[in-house]
């Protein structure tokens, strides 16, 4: 099947990927957050440069990126691409600030109220996360958790989405008029330049191999929408991954091509009859992904005592349910105003 046919509503069930994705690292998460008295994160166990969490991740930049781009490049419609990222990104992120800011952490500090309210960290914690300067820190919160660092750590990688989709623009907006093959070389470059030791010419710049690799993954992603009428989505392109990655020492370029395998096949297996016969109403995968590391942090706060196993399936239970409550009440609203605000910008 074409990608373009697989991009087709009724031919994919990636609303279902994506959800698994979400709950894949609740499941990753909670080997540090939770007692695990001494369990493994399974994946890590085998391959010791990752973990499930990482290959969710990686997959979510892949499907957003071949999604996103394939939006632009069918509505060519510049203030919709903004308006609908924006609201479907920031209103429930930014609900998530408030919630962690004014309820858990008031409810949840070591400290006294009045000190909580009066700490310059309560405020650059909302603020300066809502400007994507991430800040993973209250006053007084979770430091008697296993994992004291941070308050809700999964949102580290919202700038970095933010800034795949800001690239994807000012790509389109110099290369609209240019056919395929400057938009494939731009996607390429993207892929090649972190194997070649440049990753801090892309626009994930960091030393650490777990984050620049997402883009990437976000570029070939982008090099399937832009060739969707060429590339076929078949179990092929993971398969030969897999190859190389068996026959490939050097680490940056065997990494890489183990998560190229794991996003072509949740790809592949999102258009496999079984699974696109489990249709899902709404898609809660954002909501899951936004609330889920909180919520582990608030169950290890309140029963540090329960087991692994318990614990799992209890924040993801917990985590779907807000992930449900977030899409109806915020996300799906959201979207419906950026709608209706891009539709006075058509031209």
């Amino acid at each position: 099947m074409l990608v373009k046919d697989a991009l087709k509503r009724d031919n994919n069930n990636l609303d279902l990927i994506r959800i698994f994705c979400a709950i894949s690292v609740i499941f990753a998460h909670s080997y540090y957050l939770a007692n695990s008295d001494g369990a493994q994160e399974p994946v890590q166990s085998v391959f010791t440069f990752t973990y499930t969490g990482s290959i969710a991740v990686k997959i979510f930049f892949f499907i957003s990126g071949m999604l996103v781009t394939n939006s632009l490049l069918t509505t060519r419609n510049i203030p919709h691409f903004i308006s609908s990222r924006f609201f479907r990104i920031f209103p429930a992120f930014i609900f998530v600030l408030l919630f962690a800011t004014f309820i858990v952490g008031p409810l949840l500090t070591t400290h006294s109220m009045t000190s909580y309210l009066k700490d310059t960290l309560t405020y650059s914690y909302l603020f300066k996360s809502s400007y994507l300067d991430m800040q993973f820190f209250l006053p007084g919160v979770f430091e008697e958790n296993i994992y004291k660092s941070s308050v809700n750590g999964s949102l580290w990688t919202i700038p970095y989405e933010v800034a795949s989709y800001v690239v994807l623009l000012a790509c389109y907006m110099i290369t609209q008029s240019r056919g395929r093959i400057i938009p494939s070389i731009i996607c390429l470059s993207i892929i090649a330049l972190p194997v070649l030791g440049w990753n801090k010419l892309i626009f994930i710049n960091n030393d650490n191999a777990d984050v620049f690799l997402m883009a990437p993954c976000f570029a070939l992603g982008a090099l399937y929408a832009i060739n969707k009428d060429k590339i076929y989505i078949s179990l092929h392109a993971p398969i030969g991954f897999a190859i190389l990655y068996n026959f490939v020492s050097e680490p940056t370029l065997k990494h890489m091509l183990f998560y190229f395998c794991a996003c072509t096949f949740f790809v592949y297996l999102s258009t496999t009859k079984i699974i696109k016969s489990i249709r899902i109403k709404h898609d809660v995968s954002y909501g899951v992904y936004l609330w889920g590391f909180l919520i582990q942090q608030i169950t290890f706060r309140l029963l540090p005592d329960i087991n692994l196993y318990l614990n799992q399936v209890l924040c993801i239970a917990l985590s779907l349910i807000a992930g449900l409550i977030s899409f109806i009440a915020i996300e799906k609203p959201a979207m419906d105003i950026g709608k209706k605000i891009s539709n006075k910008f058509r031209y």
